[in-house]
């Protein structure tokens, strides 16, 4: 299920939207660098949709891929699926 694909590939392919990605492989740091993709969209209530549906427990790691407005905040949360929202510039 889901292309494996490379951040620079994710943020080439899929601009200016939210990215679900799976099994994230990533640097010390934290920093994403490739994983498999299983949604991406501009509507993130989609996304929230997507995930409620998942049957199986995955590490997962939720993607922005345009430029967050100056004023915006995002949360990071961990539920049992171990979703984390962050942004990729």
């Amino acid at each position: 299920m889901g292309e494996i694909m490379t951040a620079e590939e994710i943020n080439a392919r899929f601009e200016s939207e939210w990215v679900l990605v799976a099994d994230p492989e990533t640097e010390e740091n934290l920093t994403v660098t490739r994983g498999r993709v299983l949604w991406h969209g501009k509507d993130k209530s989609k996304l929230h949709d997507y995930v409620r549906e998942l049957q199986r427990p995955f590490s997962l790691v939720v993607l922005y891929t345009g430029k967050l407005p100056k004023d915006q905040e995002f949360m990071l949360s961990v539920f049992p699926a171990n979703v984390i929202n962050v942004a990729v510039e």
